[in-house]
């Protein structure tokens, strides 16, 4: 209930803002005449319903970016876009800096096994894009980025419980451009893009477009056998084609073929905390096994920066992707046929170190292949005079895949240690979708769609233990009794078939130009699926879909507010979270180590509100606010450890903020057009562990026995992620001269704060939990031609 009163207050408030808005909105005779969307600023396009529209007239909360604001705000991955998208959250997933964790509004998947889906979608060029591997290598030559915030029932329906993200790249056009910028920096950066647009018939046209980055690593080895090898390095390339060919004034063809390859020096893990009733007690460096020392291994780490580690097994990432995009859309009088086919393959490998130390303690080598297919077949159009607008569609996904990890846990305690686990995965997706707009009266609007979801999913488990452990080649499944299966029968095979309807409801109103009031409700699905780490007959089960129903009401405003250009654009937010896929992790009896599994432990309810404006107080003078604030409680959550109601989500912070102001201090033809941009966002702080916050909780649920439970500290130090505000700043000099030449400075993390970002929790199982740290201080100097 009081869920529901924060949302009626809320809904109130941006009542009252919009009705304030419209009243000093209303222009003075002698004033300047407003733009199209009322406010004298420029209108930005979006395809939130898969068609073109004005982002103020669309009852969909949305935060977008294009090409010039992206380069502005420095936004060149993905993870990134976290510091100007309210509600937008991303982090590296268990010591991924290429395969960011990507939440929304409280949705947030931290696992990536192939079998598991995430909460968030992300598309290019309306194709998905799963699983996350290798999508944060690098963002070029782009029209723009969408962030749908909430589930979108019907139109990107299939897994967006959280939202979706949508990146548009350029496409060709009938005009010859190229564009060739190059820039350096410290940590020994490299790196830059080109572009060149080619039309080379009148029916004809081809755009290339290119993306280099390297640099040295932020942290390094001091000691193990990679003693001095650098860790957090990048060394990125990627080619984009797409090939635009148009017949007929009724039919167009794209073509897109885009190619990527990363290689990143791996990620630092910083031992923070041990548990001192856990095993990892036994590596004391003397009796009564005689192994390492783990806890001066800690201690090392604390008198050290967060910069340099130490590790004994091989830390790196490698991804290479190739994706194909073929669109075809054809004009029938008012309707318009679609079809976008896509394909995608991913060749990934991960390997991490996680204990901090050069005791074999804890390390995974996780290679992995993927590759999808999707076709969607799409009729819109109009009707009524205009008045309705629909789209329907047919739509299929494939997915194969193999997903392994090679692991070590408790080496010279663990005799079922090294061993592999995983498994091959082939999921497969139908849907039917249909969704219409209608002007019920003048400037009061009914939006209704429905999609039906059938998902298939098949999985192959294998777990052994490996030829070097001190009890090799072991199967590691086990049967109802729980006696191993022998190694020539070590595969189980797994299959069930999920589905769900979603669906789309609205009410938008536009008491005058430049004001849209809304209110709507939306059901978003997450197929369920399997655990490629399970190993007995009751982990092995499936896990539900998770389902979320949110009811959200909002107000975007473009209006001269005292005179003043201003857009505002605020969103409250009610979500009922069910069948909550959560990821436990535990001591697997087979194998001896850390491993999760995936199961359906809690529903939730979650509320927030988000608010993002634009003012430009005077000519050459804009400033951009955004924030954002998420509450989100479970109802229930009930896992073997007990009740844990009272838990935080982890990894998903209450508040966001972010501003920016642009300070154009030259602008004519003769000189150029100089620029100063300074950006500060801050986000709030979060638990890293769904399960166990603090020692009190260790304590009396762990299931752990002893006088040693007692020295567990009430702080687990680096479980909680603090809190952190960043400033940025680029200084732009475009069209020097009159010319066609550009230069920027630029700094990100001026005041060079080290900061924890991430990490891992394993506190209750392995004993340990790290952290992972953000990027320091880095500066550089961008220079730019076109023609």
């Amino acid at each position: 209930m009081k869920a529901y009163l924060k949302l009626a207050t809320a809904l109130v408030a941006i009542n009252g803002l919009s009705t304030v808005a419209f009243a000093q909105g209303q222009p003075a005779a002698d004033r300047p005449a407003a733009a199209e969307d009322g406010s004298g600023l420029s209108d930005i396009i979006v395809t939130a319903r898969r068609r073109e529209e004005a982002l103020q007239s669309v009852p969909v909360a949305i935060t977008v970016l294009d090409g010039a604001a992206l380069a502005a705000r420095q936004i060149t991955n993905v993870s990134a876009l976290q510091t100007v998208a309210p509600s937008l959250t991303l982090s590296g997933a268990a010591g991924r800096r290429q395969t960011p964790a990507i939440g929304i509004r409280g949705q947030l998947t931290s696992d990536t096994l192939i079998s598991a889906d995430p909460a968030v979608a992300v598309y290019v060029d309306e194709v998905i894009m799963t699983p996350n591997q290798g999508i944060n290598m690098g963002l070029y030559d782009l029209g723009n980025v969408q962030v749908l915030k909430g589930p979108q029932g019907t139109l990107f329906g299939r897994n967006t419980t959280g939202g979706a993200v949508l990146f548009s790249p350029n496409q060709p056009k009938d005009v010859l451009e190229g564009e060739v910028k190059a820039h350096i920096g410290n940590y020994d950066e490299r790196g830059g893009t080109a572009m060149v647009n080619l039309p080379i018939t009148d029916t004809l046209a081809v755009r290339i477009a290119g993306n280099y980055l390297r640099h040295d690593g932020y942290a390094r080895i001091v000691a193990g056998p990679q003693t001095g090898r650098q860790l957090e390095s990048e060394n990125n390339h990627a080619i984009r084609f797409i090939a635009k060919w148009s017949p007929t004034d009724n039919f167009t063809n794209s073509f897109t073929f885009d190619y990527a390859k990363g290689r990143s020096g791996g990620t630092a893990a910083v031992l923070t905390a041990l548990n001192p009733a856990s095993s990892i007690r036994f590596y004391n460096g003397g009796a009564p096994f005689n192994l390492g020392n783990i806890s001066a291994a800690l201690a090392r780490q604390q008198a050290r920066s967060v910069r340099e580690v130490e590790a004994d097994a091989p830390i790196f990432e490698r991804t290479k992707s190739q994706l194909v995009i073929n669109k075809s859309t054809l004009n029938i009088g008012e309707m318009q046929l679609k079809n976008i086919f896509g394909y995608r393959k991913v060749d990934y490998a991960l390997g991490y170190d996680g204990d901090d130390s050069t005791i074999s303690i804890f390390a995974v080598n996780n290679p992995a292949r993927v590759k999808q297919y999707s076709d969607e077949l799409q009729l819109s159009g109009s009707a009524l005079d205009g008045r309705t607008s629909w789209i329907t569609g047919l739509y299929y996904f494939r997915q194969t895949g193999r997903d392994l990890s090679f692991s070590t846990s408790y080496i010279g305690l663990n005799a079922n240690s090294p061993n592999f686990s995983g498994g091959d995965v082939k999921n497969t997706s139908y849907s039917v979708y249909a969704q219409q707009t209608t002007e019920i009266v003048p400037s009061l609007s009914l939006t209704t769609g429905v999609r039906y979801s059938r998902d298939k999913r098949n999985a192959t488990v294998i777990a052994f233990t490996s030829p070097q452990a001190p009890q090799p080649n072991l199967c590691s499944n086990v049967n109802s009794a729980g006696v191993r299966l022998p190694i020539t029968d070590c595969f189980v095979n797994l299959k069930k078939t999920f589905s769900k309807p979603t669906w789309t409801v609205s009410l938008d109103y536009k008491p005058a130009p430049g004001t849209l009031l809304y209110v709507a409700s939306r059901r978003g699905y997450r197929t369920g699926g399997f655990n490629l780490r399970a190993n007995n007959p009751v982990a092995q089960l499936p896990f539900k879909p998770e389902t979320v129903t949110d009811f959200e009401g909002g107000a975007k405003l473009s209006n001269r507010w005292l005179g003043f250009p201003m857009r505002i654009n605020a969103a409250t937010y009610l979500q009922k979270y069910k069948q909550i896929q959560r990821v436990i992790t535990f001591i697997n009896p087979q194998s001896g180590g850390a491993t999760s599994s995936i199961v359906n432990a809690a529903s939730a309810t979650i509320w927030g509100f988000e608010l993002e404006t634009t003012l430009i107080p005077t000519k050459g003078v804009e400033f951009n606010f955004g924030y954002s604030y998420v509450d989100p409680k479970y109802d229930r959550f009930q896992a073997a450890a007990g009740d844990l109601s009272d838990r935080a989500f982890s990894r998903i912070p209450k508040s966001q903020f972010n501003a920016s102001v642009d300070l154009t201090m030259i602008d004519n033809d003769d000189t150029g057009k100089v620029v100063l941009t300074g950006a500060y966002n801050y986000r709030s702080g979060y638990h890293l562990s769904d399960l166990f916050q603090n020692g009190q909780q260790v304590r009396t649920q762990a299931g752990l026995s002893g006088p040693l439970v007692a020295s567990i500290p009430n702080t687990l130090a680096g479980e909680y992620i603090k809190g952190v505000g960043l400033f940025d700043a680029r200084l732009s000099w475009s069209d020097i001269g009159g010319s066609k030449v550009s230069v920027a400075g630029y700094v990100k993390n001026l005041t060079n704060k080290t900061y924890a970002n991430s990490g891992l929790s394993l506190y209750e199982s392995l004993g340990l939990i790290y952290n992972t740290y953000g990027d320091p201080r880095t500066y550089g100097l961008e220079v730019s031609i076109r023609y």
